[in-house]
């Protein structure tokens, strides 16, 4: 550099080509200078800057403490180094890493102080929004009934956390280790479809993880739960990590285990309901179609003068009757067969690889006699009789349909014999 330069224009022509604010005050801290880049981030042009205070830029996010606290520093002599937010021109909020350094004379005598900021509102507020969502996750996480679990896939290293544990009665505590410690928990029998769905959003083929199945509780018994999760993949698309939640919905399990059974069963004898029993004796057709060695018989019974019961003892009676007769059609049959209301006073049975008229007669004679016994109506002892139409499975079988038709048609026939007895479509009456 030659001896003619002139190094005040120098330095101050790269002051104003640098992205740093560059503020200059006396002692008392007016403006004596400003940059070009203090004016693109502040808003403030130069002139309406100068001979002000910093106050200008003042967001109102300090107390008085805070700038007694940066003027002892910075008047004994220290350099001030922080974060700070402060507001431009337009009111809006930025934010700055500032410095402020004190100038001293020859005798060590402060004359002036320059300050120097770096505007860093960007990353602060992807910061921000990156702490927030911590917050906000780690506040729905302590009010959720929902556990977690996370798993690196690298380490393979399975986290549980305490509320994972605890909904399933172990002591609540986070636990690591590896993914067989979850996997041994969960029922034989669910296991290996959740280990299928977890392969299954591992390689790519789905788009998340989400399994419901069986786990066991400390006590041994088996909650469901509800597990969902979803891969972190590197660069090249490789999963790193697993991490999710667990659900307990024991509750609505049941719920919908209750609604099904509600569904198909008659709700005054608990017996299966017509909807059930025709699923039942379609699967059966078609089973003794495939192989007829395992045929089978179908019944169909009806209360003799139940009207008449009805009647004179009143619908609560007939009600309790219905629910006894239920109760002893269930006692002379198997639990392989299958005894249904289909309404009012009919009910049907399935007897399964019944298939001999000898053998459904003497089913029907059993039956007969049961509900022929006493029953106790309003204190008194009354007699009610069945009759019984007979089905049995032939070849070729007109279906589920064809088979009631048949064993409705032999119950007439029955009926027209008189109270308690048995026929079939042609023939065998009794």
């Amino acid at each position: 550099m030659s001896e003619g330069t002139d190094w005040l224009r120098l330095f101050s022509s790269a002051i104003e080509q640098i992205d740093e604010s560059v503020v200059l005050t006396d002692k008392e801290g007016i403006i004596l200078y400003v940059n070009g880049a203090f004016e693109r981030v502040t808003g403030f042009k130069k002139e309406e800057a100068v001979g002000r205070t910093p106050r200008i830029l003042k967001s109102g996010q300090y107390g008085e403490k805070f700038y007694r606290e940066m003027w002892e520093t910075i008047l004994s002599g220290g350099s001030f180094h922080g974060t700070v937010v402060n507001r431009r021109k337009n009111g809006s909020l930025y934010y700055e890493e500032k410095t402020i350094t004190p100038l001293l004379d020859h005798g060590g005598a402060i004359t002036h102080f320059i300050a120097t900021g770096t505007d860093v509102t960007e990353s602060k507020l992807a910061e921000k929004q990156v702490t927030d969502s911590a917050e906000r996750l780690a506040l729905s996480v302590r009010g959720s009934s929902d556990g977690l679990w996370d798993w690196d896939l690298a380490s393979a290293i399975l986290h549980r956390s305490a509320r994972w544990m605890d909904m399933l009665g172990y002591p609540a505590r986070e636990v690591a280790g590896g993914p067989d410690g979850w996997f041994d928990l969960v029922h034989p029998d669910d296991v290996a479809e959740l280990q299928t769905q977890i392969k299954a959003h591992l390689g790519g083929t789905a788009p998340r993880l989400e399994h419901e199945h069986r786990i066991r509780c400390s006590d041994g018994h088996y909650a469901w739960v509800l597990t969902r999760g979803e891969a972190t993949r590197d660069a090249d698309g490789k999963p790193v990590r697993l991490a999710g939640l667990q659900t307990d919905i024991t509750a609505r399990k049941a719920l919908e285990v209750q609604l099904t059974h509600d569904a198909l069963h008659d709700p005054l004898t608990g017996l299966p309901n017509r909807t059930l029993f025709m699923d039942r004796l379609g699967l059966a057709c078609k089973r003794a179609m495939r192989s007829p060695e395992r045929g089978f018989s179908l019944m169909f019974i009806d209360l003799d003068k139940f009207k008449l019961i009805n009647d004179r003892f009143g619908h609560a009676a007939g009600d309790a009757l219905l629910r006894d007769v239920s109760k002893r059609l269930r006692e002379c049959v198997r639990t392989c067969d299958t005894v249904s209301r289909f309404g009012g006073d009919e009910f049907a049975v399935l007897l399964d690889e019944v298939t001999t008229e000898q053998e459904a007669i003497a089913f029907a004679r059993r039956i007969l006699a049961k509900m022929a016994e006493p029953y106790t109506l309003e204190g008194r002892a009354t007699r009610a009789f069945g009759s019984v139409g007979i089905a049995l499975f032939r070849e070729p079988c007109e279906g589920p349909c064809g088979m009631m038709q048949d064993a409705d048609l032999a119950m007439y026939r029955a009926k027209k014999l008189g109270a308690g007895h048995y026929a079939f479509k042609d023939g065998g009456l009794r």
